[in-house]
């Protein structure tokens, strides 16, 4: 197993066989894929906040979840499944409140003409 989160090794190199905090490669796993889904999150929650948009339980999913990654205090393994389910739902609610910003600041997208393009077309493959 190789551990991103992990300052104890020796020369901060990761650890590589087992991890020296106690977490095995199904914990060091799914707290990566939390990770990422945070990221995601995180970047979809910044846009919609710039929007005026926000949601209070996307924000404290978001400060449980990185400190439950980040502190390596927690080990247990069905709480990081339900962590990683929540994080899917988490980001479709995410996703829904873009989609909700976008449109009450833009209206919604509508079909329109288009001229067509005078001369060859060219290919660009």
């Amino acid at each position: 197993m190789f551990c991103y989160q992990c300052e104890q090794t020796a020369g901060g190199s990761g650890c590589t066989k087992i991890g020296v905090c106690g977490k095995n490669e199904d914990i060091q796993s799914l707290q990566d894929i939390l990770f990422f889904g945070l990221k995601g999150i995180a970047a979809y929650a910044y846009h919609a906040r710039e929007l005026g948009a926000r949601d209070e339980e996307v924000d404290a999913f978001m400060h449980e979840s990185l400190f439950m990654t980040l502190t390596n205090t927690n080990f247990d393994l069905n709480q990081y499944l339900a962590a990683v389910l929540k994080c899917g739902e988490m980001n479709l609610k995410t996703m829904e409140m873009l989609d909700k910003a976008h449109t009450q600041r833009f209206g919604n997208p509508v079909p329109a003409q288009v001229k067509p393009a005078q001369g060859p077309v060219q290919e660009y493959w």
